[in-house]
């Protein structure tokens, strides 16, 4: 029991001395950094708008991935205003997460539009479908109403009544 005593008290004279000892890591990001990552978030965000265009134009319906566009074009413009501020380091985390963001709705637009094909495909089969069916329909009923019609006629023939004069 006493050493088992002995180990937490060390464990948590650790766990407190670890706490005590403060750390930093500086990372120094420089101006060229950070233009570098504004000019390649700006690529990324051109080539999503390229992305976004030709899926609008393949019949996709792009209002979500325009809304996602234009939130990454504001943080490219908040990383812009963090590197004309000088805060180098901030400009250049805006910036990827910029990047990132345009990389998500580019693949999200070449996704869409290759399920596009797939969806106007398998709509011309709905409708062609439901042409066939509908004409279908229409040749059962049109024979029934025959095989009612002559069925009606035999019977009122059957039962009419006998005239004598």
């Amino acid at each position: 029991m006493r050493h088992r005593a002995r180990v937490v008290v060390a464990v948590l004279f650790l766990a407190a001395c670890s706490l005590m000892i403060d750390v930093h890591c500086v990372f120094g990001v420089s101006s060229q950094d950070a233009s570098t990552a504004i000019a390649n978030a700006e690529q990324t965000l051109q080539a999503a708008f390229v992305n976004v265009s030709n899926a609008e134009s393949a019949g996709v319906n792009v209002t979500g991935l325009l809304s996602q566009l234009n939130y990454s074009g504001s943080v490219l413009t908040a990383a812009e205003a963090a590197m004309a501020s000088g805060n180098y380091s901030e400009a250049v985390s805006e910036a990827m997460t910029s990047e990132t963001l345009a990389n998500n709705v580019a693949q999200s637009a070449i996704t869409l539009k290759a399920e596009a094909g797939n969806w106007f495909s398998s709509f011309w089969v709905a409708i062609v479908i439901g042409i066939v069916s509908a004409g279908l329909l229409v040749v059962i009923l049109t024979f029934m109403w025959l095989w009612f019609k002559r069925n009606y006629i035999r019977n009122l023939s059957r039962y009419r009544p006998d005239v004598t004069a």
